[in-house]
């Protein structure tokens, strides 16, 4: 559970017939279903209580997927049965066959053909996620209970299911996640609503070079984007103006907008979270606007807002935290969060307990995606052979890190284990900010950091 110290042993292989609620799975594994869904490989169960539900909402303003708790279950074996009986709404990881093809383009100067796209989505299996699509939000007659709410900003090529896993375990765990799709140029591909209220596409956004202005107008369209999926949840809550809210993706009507009255706590708070232009994103938002509470960043990009970090520092001292990979990280992007850097309040249960030596940690030879579902999806994947042959021959002729070895042995995660901390680092952060354990275990904040001390650099000036 979050709080433990990581173990050094193979893997986290969960599948549906074998889900611990104590930890979260992070391996990929082909269904044992095949007369069902034709052995379709599906991503990891989450190890929370709550099977989870999803759906796409739109207004002209902004277009998001929902993550939510939907059932809750007793027992591993309830939840097992539940999904196997749900496995034909389980939706595909592209949402369209377009984005894999927009995956494809990211790294490339111009659009790739079709069929790129269509090799692509063979070789990474298009698994399949393990959540029921246009659900119904998890119900208690007797005593309705309402869920925090937290808004996930992706980063620069990434889109509304890129970090289905992060998304799908905190609902797990009793959150409300609603991932946005931004339409400023910084996704894959994404959707939005034309003026008319029919679905058009907004294009990746190619730059020869970087450029501040362009992307300094990117992240406040972002920042926008989440005041603005704030207000559609807002409104969903409270029953107001549903007749704006959209579901593209759902032709037989399950999902009831209705059903949502009172079912979100506003009183905790509403949290941000990003990754990479997203913690940029989640950074400017907490700022800017008095409705968001407290902010995450899995290895935040500040480019986008280097110009005006000191100012946008000034605005408020908000709970914030930053969660590093060290690999991606370099001197000037760390001098950006330190702008920000402070000592942490930890608030452990509704107790104070004191506060943490800075709200900035790093994970030891983290590479940049390891919050994603890429590095899952890559380990299950046809592709993993070949390149997995051209990394180790890679390995061969490249550069050891510029930092001193570790001294304790234990110091360097798989990326398997990486998610798995920045996951307990994530579960725990949020239990603190919300004053109570919402995620049904045991977790605090600094028992987390402390347990897991030997993966961790504190602080940002390990690069000066």
């Amino acid at each position: 559970m979050p709080g433990r110290k990581v173990q050094h042993t193979p893997g986290c292989a969960t599948t549906v017939e074998n889900c611990n609620w104590n930890r979260p799975a992070t391996n990929m594994v082909p269904s044992r279903k095949a007369s069902t869904i034709r052995n379709r490989v599906y991503l990891p169960v989450s190890s929370g209580h709550y099977s989870v539900g999803c759906a796409d909402l739109a207004n002209k303003e902004v277009f998001l997927r929902l993550y939510f708790p939907h059932l809750f279950h007793e027992t591993a074996d309830d939840k097992e049965a539940y999904l196997k009986s749900q496995v034909d709404r389980w939706p595909n990881w592209f949402p369209e066959p377009d984005y894999a093809t927009a995956y494809v383009n990211m790294k490339s100067a111009r659009d790739r053909p079709q069929w790129m796209g269509r090799v692509g989505t063979w070789v990474s299996c298009n698994p399949l996620c393990p959540v029921i699509q246009n659900a119904s939000i998890a119900k208690n007659d007797d005593n309705p209970t309402q869920f925090p709410l937290i808004i996930f900003s992706h980063g620069n090529g990434g889109c509304r299911t890129t970090y289905s896993l992060l998304c799908s375990e905190m609902a797990s765990k009793g959150y409300v996640v609603a991932a946005i799709e931004h339409a400023d140029g910084s996704a894959c591909l994404a959707r939005q609503l034309d003026a008319a209220g029919g679905l058009t596409w907004f294009k990746a956004l190619r730059l020869e070079t970087e450029n501040y202005a362009t992307r300094n107008t990117q992240v406040c369209t972002r920042s926008r984007e989440c005041k603005n999926a704030f207000d559609l949840m807002r409104n969903l809550n409270s029953g107001q103006r549903l007749n704006e809210i959209s579901i593209p993706f759902d032709e037989k009507e399950e999902f009831v907008l209705d059903g949502w009255r009172n079912r979100l706590d506003f009183s905790k708070g509403v949290s941000l979270s990003g990754h990479s232009f997203g913690g940029a994103t989640a950074v400017r938002a907490l700022q800017t606007y008095e409705c968001f509470t407290s902010a995450f960043c899995f290895d935040a990009w500040m480019y986008p807002v280097h110009e005006e970090a000191r100012k946008l520092s000034k605005l408020g001292e908000k709970p914030l935290m930053f969660l590093n990979y060290e690999k991606f990280q370099w001197r000037i992007n760390l001098e950006g969060i330190r702008v920000f850097q402070r000592k942490l309040a930890v608030l452990d249960h509704g107790l104070h307990r004191g506060s943490l030596a800075s709200n900035v940690v790093t994970i030891k030879e983290a590479t940049h995606y390891t919050c994603t579902d890429l590095l899952t999806i890559f380990n299950g994947s046809y592709i993993k052979y070949p390149l997995g042959l051209l990394a180790a021959v890679g390995r061969l002729f490249s550069r050891q890190s510029s930092r001193p070895a570790p001294s304790d042995g234990v110091s360097v995660l798989t990326g398997e284990q990486g998610w798995c901390l920045s996951l307990d680092v994530y579960s725990s952060w949020l239990n603190s900010v919300h004053l109570t354990s919402v995620a049904q275990d045991s977790s605090n904040l600094s028992g987390t950091l402390h347990d897991n001390q030997s993966y961790f650099i504190w602080g940002t000036d390990y690069k000066d």
